[in-house]
């Protein structure tokens, strides 16, 4: 019994440790430009800036 518990409450922990919060978001690009706003550039900037 006393292995179940530790297997179980092992297997808890792998699980909890486990779960990766995955978050998305929308770039928009709205011009050709390499820089300024509405440019790929400026959406990569803002995005790695968590903007």
């Amino acid at each position: 019994m006393k292995t179940f518990v530790i297997i179980i409450g092992s297997l808890f922990l792998i699980l909890n440790l486990s779960v990766i919060e995955i978050q998305a978001a929308t770039l928009t690009v709205a011009n050709l430009n390499n820089s300024g706003v509405g440019s790929l550039r400026l959406a990569i900037v803002n995005a790695t800036a968590g903007v």
